[in-house]
């Protein structure tokens, strides 16, 4: 990457000023730096005018956007939970008001995008969808009641009409006064953050309709977000606890990027107020819930357990907590509703010697009365614990979701330019010292040495890729023992962080549990003769596929499948009078095959979503990680000259879905089936059709068989994608050395018609110039060091 390095300049940052101000000024400093080396450059070098121009411009147009992006960047609180968790409620303190609709059974819908204002402004955006069934448009100032209102009959009129259309969910924008983001509010300490940070919470739909919702778009935003999973302390009964888990699970995949980015919201914990020895019995469910969590993300997300210990949780009562800040902060009905919620509700938690001396009317109570229940409330509820740790969680994590990706950016449109820069100032030097015969022999040789550490480091990333299998019969155990044996590779997988790759082989596995967890949900019922998912993963489906699947079911047993023939099976003959119940079954067992088959390939789409997401990320991290590994290896590679393989080649490469299985077809050939044999009776010969109707052990042996066959075609277009992606990645790899090493040979031609002509620049003068752009690389790698 440089021919020279200087001694690391130091990254010392005024604690009042922050990281972002240090960093600003990093980059000014980069500025003039970089306006020194144009000068002198544009004095001495005639030649190289019109390419020094257009460098010029592309690296004020880069530093400009790195300023921009450090002076206004945007903080993103993502939320979104588990099944009725309180996450609206979560949003509503977050505001410091009533404004989300706080709707039994996840029904909450549409993607609610809240922009802080600072000035104070309110204005509501409901965007034009197709098909929508709720008002759309744009409406100014409307007080909490009325926004309320608004998005709770956009919501319900989603819920009520998607039963019978394909519909758009709402897009809606709010622009409001978000309370933890105003600095006299007390609640959030943000004072290292630029003084021109703008704020928004993006709030994802309720598990329910989050599937039909979340896109790629909203998966990148959140990202590039800090997120808050709600979780439902108040849920005890161990089955159900086992689904918000799976939940968990599925919220740490859609927020992707490292789950150390999230805070985990143990909400409801008053649950345990109520109890004798209440704070035991707290601390011991809080306990046993984070290593749930851990537990499930260790086991089936192998790529974030480096970050396991890093996670963040929080006690919360975030309902309580609103209902105390809305004591503190309104007037006359909003105060008194407030407090007759927390007196109904929530008396347990305030302390007996408060509740001593209250008069039993709330409307009796004094302004001293209401202060106290206030405080009380907004302690016992753990709010200022909560704010603590979630100011804590931006302060440890916000300026390296945004420094770190904005200097990657701007490092990769400018690398090429510093690096053209030392070269040009070589081309001189070599020409002056060396003669133009040898240097263009040692050009040829370190454009051999470079693709021959390319070549090199290419063969160490492909060793046990190009082992990955297609096709067989124990890929998912030969994918995990190759991916699992990484670590035991010299060079470059010694440096890659141990679970990377996973997903390569997770994913499917992920998308298998949940196809075989439908199918067992069905052939239990269908057993039982009552829809009964219990014990099986399909118990965890949305709600929207347990509703399909117990349709199903049902519409099978109406067709006269009973527990007997899910049992056992049977043979139904004509001559017994039952060619009706005979035709009934067999239309009814075609139906429940193709529906069947078609919600698993329904599923199929839905997980798939996911986890494409992970395999591409996977990806993606083992590329950036290659790049600092071959660039590092051509660095010290002795080659004379200034090249970066940059991470901005990958643009222009599409990563198509790894996992993209048809399903639609019957996955089953174990339908009813049909022989006639000739039967005597007396003196008449009569034709009899026996049918054999399969137990439900026959139609799931059928049902996995086929489900194994998907799964290992799963991993075959996983391996297929996997090996075409890195390819790709090799051949523009290659085309940039030798369009780089092309342009040198150019450079080197115009250094010695240059030098031919005027002699009166020496060495020295090179030599001093070349400094320039190594001490501009140098601010650069220490800042993203820091």
């Amino acid at each position: 990457m440089f021919l020279e390095k200087n001694e690391p300049e130091q990254l010392v940052s005024d604690k009042s000023e922050g990281v972002f101000a240090t960093v600003r000024s990093k980059a000014l400093r980069m500025r003039e730096i970089w306006q020194n080396i144009y000068q002198e450059f544009q004095k001495s070098d005639s030649r190289y005018t019109d390419e020094l121009k257009a460098h010029n411009t592309h690296f004020e147009q880069a530093l400009d956007k790195l300023l921009a992006d450090l002076t206004t960047p945007m903080l993103t609180l993502a939320t979104t939970g588990t099944t009725s968790s309180g996450k609206s409620t979560l949003v509503n303190l977050l505001c410091g008001a009533d404004i989300m609709p706080r709707m039994a059974g996840e029904m909450s819908a549409g993607i609610v995008t809240i922009k802080h204002s600072s000035k104070r402004q309110r204005h509501l955006k409901i965007q034009s969808t197709e098909n929508a069934t709720w008002d759309c448009g744009e409406w100014q100032d409307l007080n909490d009641n009325e926004i309320r209102e608004k998005l709770t009959s956009t919501m319900d009129s989603f819920n009520r009409a998607k039963q019978h259309v394909d519909l758009s969910s709402p897009i809606i924008e709010l622009t409001y006064p978000i309370a933890c983001f105003f600095p006299y509010a007390g609640l959030l300490n943000l004072s290292d953050l630029p003084e021109n940070t703008q704020f928004q919470i993006i709030d994802l739909p309720g598990k329910r309709n989050q599937d039909d919702q979340i896109n790629s778009s909203v998966i990148q935003h959140c990202r590039q977000a800090l997120s808050i999973v709600t979780y439902d302390m108040a849920q005890t009964d161990e089955k159900l606890r086992q689904s918000l888990m799976e939940e968990v699970l599925d919220q740490v995949k859609l927020m992707g990027g490292s789950p150390a980015r999230m805070l985990f919201a143990l909400n409801r914990i008053d649950v345990f107020s109520k109890d004798y020895d209440w704070q035991r019995r707290e601390q011991e469910a809080v306990n046993q819930t984070i290593e749930e969590i851990k537990q499930i993300i260790h086991e089936r997300l192998p790529e974030h357990r480096q970050s396991l210990e890093r996670l963040s949780y929080g006690k919360l009562s975030s309902l309580p907590a609103l209902l105390a800040w809305q004591i503190k902060t309104t007037e006359n009905n909003n105060k008194t509703s407030a407090a007759e919620q927390i007196n109904d509700h929530f008396a347990f938690m305030i302390p007996e010697k408060i509740k001593e001396d209250l008069p039993r009317s709330v409307k009796k109570w004094n302004d001293v009365e209401y202060g106290n229940i206030s405080n009380a409330i907004w302690n016992s509820s753990y709010a200022n614990d909560f704010y603590a740790l979630l100011g804590q969680h931006i302060h440890d994590n916000f300026s390296k979701l945004v420094i770190t990706p904005t200097l990657i950016a701007f490092e990769d449109r400018t690398m090429v330019i510093l690096n053209d820069i030392i070269n040009s100032c070589n081309a001189k030097i070599d020409i002056m010292t060396n003669g133009y015969e040898i240097v263009e022999q040692n050009l040829r040789t370190d454009h051999e040495a470079i693709l021959a550490i390319l070549e090199s480091s290419y063969t160490e990333l492909m060793q046990p890729i190009e082992n990955l299998p297609s096709v067989g019969e124990n890929e998912m155990k030969e994918l995990r023992n190759i991916i699992n044996s990484t670590k035991n590779h010299q060079g470059f997988y010694q440096t890659l962080p141990e679970g990377t790759l996973s997903p390569l082989y997770t994913a499917s596995e992920e998308i298998n549990r949940w196809l075989s967890g439908a199918l067992e949900g069905a052939m239990q019922s269908l057993k039982q003769g009552k829809i009964n998912f219990s014990g099986t993963q399909a118990d965890y489906l949305s709600s929207k596929h347990q509703d399909r699947l117990s349709v199903i079911c049902k519409n099978l047993m109406g067709k006269g499948y009973t527990t007997e023939i899910a049992n056992r099976g049977t043979i139904i003959t004509s001559i017994e009078n039952k060619t009706e119940e005979m035709d009934r079954l067999k239309k009814g067992l075609s139906d429940f095959s193709g529906k069947l088959s078609s919600l698993l390939h329904d599923i199929y789409i839905e997980k798939s979503k996911r986890e494409n997401h992970r395999i591409r990320e996977s990806l993606e991290s083992t590329i950036f990680n290659f790049f600092e590994y071959l660039n590092k290896k051509i660095k010290e590679g002795s080659i004379g000259l200034a090249i970066k393989i940059p991470s901005l080649i990958l643009q222009d490469i599409a990563f198509n879905n790894a996992l993209h299985i048809n399903l639609t077809n019957d996955l089953t050939k174990d339908k009813p089936s049909s022989r006639r044999n000739p039967w005597r009776l007396w003196t008449m010969t009569q034709s009899v059709i026996y049918t054999d109707i399969p137990s439900t052990a026959k139609l799931h042996e059928e049902y996995i068989k086929n489900l194994n066959a998907i799964e290992k075609n799963s991993v075959k277009s996983c391996v297929e994608i996997t090996k075409k992606y890195l390819e790709e990645i090799e051949v523009k790899m290659t085309r940039y050395i030798d369009a780089t090493m092309d342009d040198l040979g150019e450079k080197y031609e115009t250094a010695f018609d240059e030098i031919q002509k005027d002699y009166s620049t020496n060495i020295d003068y090179w030599e001093k110039l070349k400094i320039k752009p190594n001490e501009l690389m140098n601010i650069l790698q220490n800042i993203k060091a820091a």
